[in-house]
């Protein structure tokens, strides 16, 4: 028979004492007890994870008493894909595929304390919400910003008379929009993650009474931050074109 009695060791106790009180760490006061045995499946923990893009994939390091999401800078992938003919009397250059982006956030959600307050378990859950939302903006950022430019998504002819003209002219507009792209999703990311950033404030804060030694316990947050409505997307100004019907099919 299993006691929860003070007189075990702290150990013991708290690995066996997913609720109670015993020396003073439990569940709701979370300390090392979130790391210990969990015989009746109380606790919730989670590992980081990395965010990459819209799918989310484990992380094999975690940090108790650490949380946050950091979006770690992107960076482009793979190579413009542009293929240029001649048409008639005209040059025509086709954008086939241009470079994807590699966005990587990372997001720790604390199994037993945030900014060294100890948590009650609605705390621990509203910590989550807190990083998920964080994700959540981040996404539908690069959703609304970054996805337009990459890949198939700029896909599309010009033609040109001058041999060459239509491509540098393409290969300058998908530069410009892929820096477009960066600034609106940067500009996005800064105002989404600076109102989430609010939930943090001390006032923010619910707190539990205080446990047995006197410090604060988070117990939530006062105010939830909404979504960040997004702006319009800016693209460069469209390319003309100076060949006609009758010059794409004129023999050249």
């Amino acid at each position: 028979m299993i006691s929860f009695t003070p007189t075990l060791s702290p150990k013991q106790s708290c690995s066996r004492d997913p609720i109670g009180y015993v020396d003073g760490n439990s569940l709701y006061r979370g300390y090392f007890v979130l790391n210990g045995l969990d015989p009746l499946g109380l606790i919730y923990t989670e590992e980081v994870k990395v965010v990459t893009l819209a799918e989310i994939d484990r992380h094999p390091q975690a940090t108790p008493g650490d949380s946050g999401t950091t979006f770690g800078s992107g960076s482009w992938a793979g190579m413009d894909i542009m293929v240029e003919s001649k048409r008639g009397c005209c040059y025509c250059t086709t954008v086939v595929w241009t470079k994807t982006m590699n966005l990587h956030v990372t997001s720790l959600i604390p199994s037993d304390a945030v900014d060294k307050l100890e948590m009650t378990l609605n705390g621990i859950v509203a910590v989550i919400g807190h990083e998920a939302r964080r994700r959540s903006a981040l996404r539908a950022g690069y959703y609304a910003y970054i996805a337009p430019v990459e890949g198939a998504s700029l896909a599309g002819t010009l033609c040109r008379k001058r041999k060459g003209e239509a491509y540098s002219m393409l290969q300058t507009y998908v530069q410009q929009a892929r820096s477009l792209a960066i600034e609106d999703f940067n500009r996005y990311k800064d105002l989404s993650q600076g109102k989430i950033d609010e939930e943090n404030e001390k006032e923010n804060w619910l707190l539990a009474p205080e446990g047995p030694f006197g410090a604060d316990i988070f117990h939530g947050y006062k105010e939830i931050a909404g979504p960040t409505p997004l702006f319009n997307r800016r693209m460069p100004s469209p390319l003309p074109t100076d060949c006609t019907s009758s010059d794409l099919d004129s023999a050249g």
